[in-house]
């Protein structure tokens, strides 16, 4: 995780940044290390977050949005 936040972290403020791996090695874990105000964790397991990430309806002034779990939405390459 150091590796990651101290090669990357910058990048979380200017580009869409995907994080993958196996399962159980911390991707969510470090996603939600990441995360201070303003920001907004949404995970696609929860369903009431998938309302909110299917209809677009997260905040726009968040500092930094993160969407766990998105490849389990089928047409998440086009979302």
């Amino acid at each position: 995780m150091r590796y990651f936040t101290q090669h990357n972290e910058s990048n979380l403020t200017k580009k869409l940044v995907f994080l993958a791996g196996p399962r159980q090695v911390g991707k969510s874990t470090l996603a939600m290390s990441l995360i201070n105000s303003p920001s907004q964790y949404l995970n696609w397991i929860i369903s009431s977050n998938r309302k909110i990430i299917r209809d677009s309806l997260w905040s726009k002034n968040e500092r930094l949005v993160v969407f766990d779990d998105l490849l389990k939405f089928v047409k998440w390459k086009d979302f």
